[in-house]
Parts: structure tokens; C-alpha cells; sequence
């Protein structure tokens, strides 16, 4: 499958639609089981909380390699809201899957969030979901 057949894909039909979220307050280590759990790579973290730099942040996101990385550190009591991603790079769900793959190929980014109208998270689109694709192509 070439690029450009994803032109005619659209990130709504790829993504892995849904949210899971936690308080900001919430420890890694239980973000970290959530995503076992729930064999997902990111959680939201909703709520409105302040840290240094921010201002009453409502939404962010904790990716797996956030939690490895805080393991790594011997950080696993950090808090959520500590970590978490702020500014997301995001799409679309009726955008052309082919745009969403050139972002994230030029970003490096294994995830990108997929919004709604408001901006609100309304999934995410991984490259495990792009690679469905190019897996189910003949």
C-alpha cells in the first residue's frame, strides 16, 4: 500500500476510539496498571490542576514511554499531573489518515490524538493502527 492510497482513509476509521482518563493527583504506578490493564499506551489525565508553566490545564496525556521513563528514575509516585503532556499534537477524525501518517512520520510520534469540534480527546491513533492497515492491504 503506497501513501497515497491512504488519501482515500480517514482517521475516524483507524483510530482506537475512547478515552480512559484519571485525576491528575493519580500515582504512576497506578496509571502504569491501568494501562496494562487495559493494553492501551496513553491515558488522560482530565481535571483542572496548575503546575509551574500552566495555568488551570484541563486536559494532558501520559504516554507509556512516560511511565518507563519515570520507572527508570525510580519515580513511580510521581503524579499524573506532573507528567503529563499539555501540548498534543492532534487530528481530526475526518482528516485523511494520509495526512495524520506524514505528521506523524516527520514528528517521530508513535501516537496522536484524535479530537472532536471542542478539541476534545476523542481517541488516538497509533502506529499499531496504521500498521492494521498496511497488514490487512494485498
Amino acid at each position: 500500500m503506497h501513501i497515497s492510497s491512504l488519501e482515500q482513509m480517514f482517521v475516524a476509521g483507524v483510530m482506537h476510539r475512547g478515552v480512559i482518563t484519571c485525576p491528575p493527583e493519580t500515582p504512576l504506578a497506578s496509571v502504569a496498571r491501568t494501562l496494562f490493564e487495559n493494553r492501551i499506551h496513553a491515558i488522560f489525565v482530565a481535571g483542572e490542576w496548575a503546575r509551574e508553566g500552566y495555568e488551570e490545564m484541563v486536559w494532558g496525556v501520559v504516554f507509556d514511554t512516560d511511565v518507563v521513563r519515570a520507572a527508570g528514575e525510580g519515580n513511580l509516585d510521581r503524579a499524573a499531573g506532573d507528567v503529563a503532556h499539555q501540548e498534543m499534537v492532534t487530528v481530526r477524525p475526518e482528516a485523511p489518515l494520509s495526512e495524520a501518517v506524514a505528521v506523524m512520520s516527520v514528528q517521530h510520534l508513535t501516537h496522536i490524538v484524535v479530537v472532536d469540534a471542542p478539541l476534545e480527546p476523542v481517541g488516538i491513533l497509533s502506529t499499531f493502527d496504521v500498521m492494521g492497515v498496511f497488514g490487512s492491504a494485498r
